[in-house]
C-alpha cells in the first residue's frame, strides 16, 4: 500500500498548488461564486485522481 500513500501525498501537493491558483484567480475575477465552486470541485478530485493514477502505475509494474 506504499502506492496509495504516495498517491495520497501527490494529491495533497496538487491540492496545495490548486489552492494557490484559486487565491490568485479569485483576486483577478469578479465571478467569485462560480470560480470558487469550480475550483473546489477540482481540489476534491485532485487527491482521488492522483491516488488512482499511482495505483494503476503500481499495478502495471507488479
Amino acid at each position: 500500500m506504499v502506492a496509495c500513500h504516495g498517491g495520497y501525498q501527490l494529491g495533497e501537493q496538487a491540492e496545495t498548488v490548486a489552492a494557490t491558483v484559486i487565491v490568485e484567480f479569485m483576486q483577478e475575477t469578479a465571478n467569485d461564486v462560480v470560480a470558487t465552486s469550480m475550483f473546489y470541485a477540482l481540489i476534491s478530485n485532485a487527491r482521488f485522481v492522483c491516488v488512482m493514477l499511482v495505483v494503476q502505475v503500481f499495478l502495471q509494474h507488479e
